[in-house]
């Protein structure tokens, strides 16, 4: 047992010697690396430039101080110590500095002349191969032009033979990659030192010059790893923050009002202008002055009271100071009406921004595009308004009284002709007529012949007839009305008084002429009218059919042979009657404002 302890702790200290050694060696292995590596890099430094003239700027800056120390004069001493031929070389530096310097104005002739002499000096010329070429060409005999002639002009008679190869020399390979290399190390130049660089676009910019981009560059380098929950953290803080302060969008149409919040895809708030009329907003809120929960002695009291806190909620608890409000509005919205707006909304609730944008740059922005035709078929009037790259062009706008009240009294004609106008008010609502007509246009008629209108379309309609049942009986729709009624959109009319088409024809004629098929390929659709089952079609087909004549004469100017493409034609995921909400939700998500604006301290100045 004794023999066995002693060869256990023989053979313990062996190994503890063996580790010793080894860590002995890997010690030293390491410190010989280290210096291997600190020699490189000293013998690298002295053999750069950088290195060379930062030890012969040390070498100066301590030659200059014992001078000081010993008061002599640094300047004096070293001028003295100027030779010739470094007076001759600083003196060309100053020459070429003068050549190179910016002369005030730009004249394209002087930078064509030093480019080309940039160029010069970068050619080598080959002396002796030009001394060969030269003997070759003298040993070569003269071109002779002697003809049958007797008399021959001298200068006819023999040519140099430097001018008659003129023109024949065939430069070899080597010399055109020599111009390929240096056009293309222009190229490289020109793609490096240029500030328009390609940059990724798919990248946040986070920088605000290159001199920071470069540096960010450096940190995103060696900290990125470290850093990328912070930033996610800051990231999902500003997206809230931005969601946090929402601001208000207002759609003022002619019938219906759409009110919502910026970034939401669809509006909180519809407002008919003739079911919410001021009196009646008016009594609703009076009865919130006099909510008593006490007093609710019955169910249908009980039921008052929850109508009244619902509005209580939706109309009073709201800070209207600390909200923006950006207004969609006709183009032809007059000045004192979008006063009376600044009134109401910053005078009277205290809001601190009011921006106006007109509903059919909304409305094609909400589609993704920048330029277009907006044809906005609204209640009381259709309106073309042309868009160019974002911009508006006014001096082009069209319009006519043929829209949604038009079609909706001439339904309401149509139908006095087959029951009694007391009949037709009382079982007729708004639901049962297309685009929205009210029960209290339905006694007035247009100056329409409609005996005529029956005679001219009653005979060609292949639609059945409707029934519908209501409150107070059936009510049957002729079917050739409800096939023919629209026809009053694009019956042709008098100057005054245009259809849609010739309404959009108009426009088109106003516009340059090397914006029209750009505008024409993106003719954009909205208002409650153009909802109506194949009007997309019905507009494309006849305003193609006037475009493709081979000499049109709209105006003062005549309309070249094109096409327009109607975007409702495809199925858009916006209703027509929603896009210049939703335009209005896109801009004031990215922080788009209007031109036209008011504020709070500008309309209190």
């Amino acid at each position: 047992m004794a023999q066995r302890d002693a060869a256990l702790a023989s053979r313990a200290e062996r190994l503890n010697k063996l580790r010793n050694k080894m860590s002995e060696s890997a010690s030293a292995n390491r410190s010989d690396v280290v210096a291997e590596q600190s020699t490189r890099r000293e013998k690298a430094q002295k053999r750069s430039t950088a290195y060379a003239r930062k030890l012969a700027k040390a070498e100066r800056v301590l030659e200059e101080r014992d001078m000081q120390e010993a008061g002599e004069d640094v300047e004096r001493n070293r001028a003295m110590q100027y030779s010739i031929e470094e007076n001759e070389v600083w003196e060309k530096k100053l020459a070429g500095k003068e050549e190179r310097r910016d002369k005030g104005a730009l004249d394209f002739q002087d930078l064509a002349e030093r480019a080309y002499q940039r160029q010069i000096k970068l050619l080598k010329p080959d002396i002796q191969a030009y001394a060969k070429e030269e003997e070759a060409e003298h040993e070569r005999p003269a071109a002779s032009f002697v003809t049958q002639r007797d008399l021959v002009p001298a200068s006819e008679a023999q040519v140099p033979a430097a001018v008659a190869t003129y023109g024949k020399h065939a430069p070899d390979m080597a010399a055109v990659d020599r111009l390929v290399s240096h056009l293309n190390h222009e190229q490289d130049q020109i793609r490096r030192r240029s500030r328009r660089r390609d940059d990724d676009t798919d990248t946040n910019v986070t920088y605000i010059n290159e001199k920071n981009k470069h540096f960010n560059k450096k940190i995103k380098r060696y900290f990125d790893e470290y850093t990328q929950e912070i930033r996610d953290n800051l990231e999902r803080a500003n997206i809230a923050a931005r969601r946090a302060e929402p601001q208000i969008v207002l759609d003022l149409g002619s019938r219906v009002c759409r009110a919502g919040f910026s970034g939401d895809a669809f509006p909180r708030a519809f407002l008919d202008a003739r079911e919410l009329g001021a009196k009646a907003l008016g009594r609703e809120i009076e009865a919130l002055w006099t909510l008593d929960w006490m007093q609710a002695a019955h169910d249908r009291t009980l039921q008052e009271r929850h109508r009244d806190l619902r509005l209580c909620l939706e109309y009073l608890f709201a800070d209207a100071q600390a909200t923006r409000v950006l207004v969609a509005h006709s183009p032809l919205l007059m000045e004192a009406v979008r006063q009376l707006f600044c009134d109401v909304l910053i005078g009277n609730l205290g809001a601190p921004r009011v921006s106006f944008i007109d509903t059919h740059t909304l409305a094609l922005l909400a589609t993704g595009r920048m330029t277009g035709l907006v044809v906005d078929c609204g209640y009381w009037e259709t309106v073309v308004l042309p868009i160019y790259a974002g911009r508006p062009l006014f001096e082009c706008i069209a319009t006519t009284p043929r829209a949604a009240h038009r079609l909706a009294t001439c339904t309401a004609a149509l139908l006095g002709q087959e029951m009694p106008a007391a009949l037709l008010e009382r079982c007729v609502t708004e639901s049962l007529v297309v685009s929205a007509m009210p029960t209290s246009q339905f006694a007035s008629t247009l100056p329409l012949d409609t005996e005529a209108f029956a005679a001219a379309y009653k005979a060609q309609a292949s639609a059945p007839d409707f029934a519908l049942r209501t409150k107070t009986g059936t009510l049957h729709v002729p079917g050739w009305i409800r096939e023919r009624a629209a026809e009053v959109l694009f019956d042709a009319g008098d100057e005054d008084e245009t259809n849609v088409v010739a309404c959009t024809l108009q426009s088109i004629a106003r516009l340059p002429l090397d914006t029209r098929r750009e505008i024409l390929d993106a003719v954009l659709l909205t208002g409650g009218a153009s909802m109506l089952p194949g009007f997309a079609a019905r507009f494309e087909a006849q305003v193609n059919s006037v475009l493709g004549a081979p000499r049109q004469q709209m105006g003062p100017r005549t309309l070249p042979c094109t096409s327009a493409h109607v975007l409702n034609m495809g199925r858009l995921p916006i209703a027509p009657n929603m896009l210049a909400w939703v335009g209005g939700s896109v801009a004031t998500s990215f922080g788009a404002d209007g031109v036209q604006y008011s504020t709070r301290d500008t309309w209190y100045a």
